[in-house]
């Protein structure tokens, strides 16, 4: 019970920042805005804003996980104030490279999010990081956020960006992905035609790339 209303009152707290946040943002306050943006990752999640930028996305999402449980609440929370500050400092026009290192962040923060809470699958969220992807995807990306969309296209049923994902991920021999295609191929093979279908990876090719990967490599 104290968890749960402990969770409330988060929520309520970062609802309430996100509105003034989004308030200054249409006003064009972007100064303003993005004080608030800092103010809510000190008070909301307890993390310095110089902090949050000069860690890692993983290292951060590894602070908000306990007993090897994320706290998804807090990764969204920390994602949408990454994605706001980003989309702000695009209306300033800032450096292209802090703009995008923000987005990797958020997209990362917000995958991880997803991946470990279903409750998250809503469409608000995969609207909020698929317009983030669709930012990112356009520049050389580390490996290791590669490796994130790869896995966050299989659950969000885009199996064939999935797929163009993992060839990407096999050109630079990313660690162990060959296995990992393994695994992405057999589960598919346990989807419905019709969910491969929708899904842009029809059970031929499924098949197909199965039997590319077990030539490459012993099972």
């Amino acid at each position: 019970m104290i968890r749960k209303d402990y969770i409330m009152r988060l929520i309520e707290q970062f609802s309430s920042a996100l509105m003034k946040i989004i308030l200054h943002k249409e006003t064009k306050e972007y100064t303003q805005a993005l004080f608030e943006i800092d103010t809510a990752y000190k008070t909301l999640l307890g993390f310095d804003p110089e902090f949050v930028k000069a860690v890692p996305e993983d290292e951060l999402v590894g602070m908000m996980t306990s007993g090897g449980s994320i706290d998804s609440n807090k990764c969204i929370i920390l994602a949408e104030l990454l994605r706001e500050e980003a989309e702000i400092k695009e209306l300033e026009n800032r450096e292209n490279d802090i703009i995008l290192s923000l987005y990797i962040k958020s997209f990362y923060i917000f995958s991880e999010a997803l991946l470990s809470d279903d409750r998250y699958r809503q469409q608000e969220y995969l609207e909020k990081i698929d317009k983030i992807t669709g930012k990112i995807i356009l520049y050389p990306l580390p490996d290791r956020i590669r490796f994130s969309l790869f896995c966050y296209y299989e659950h969000t049923g885009r199996f064939g960006k999935a797929e163009d994902m993992l060839y990407e991920l096999i050109a630079v021999d990313y660690p162990d992905i060959l296995a990992a295609g393994r695994s992405f191929y057999t589960r598919l093979l346990g989807k419905s035609d019709r969910e491969l279908a929708n899904g842009n990876l029809p059970r031929n090719e499924v098949r197909e790339g199965l039997a590319q990967l077990e030539k490459r490599s012993p099972s």
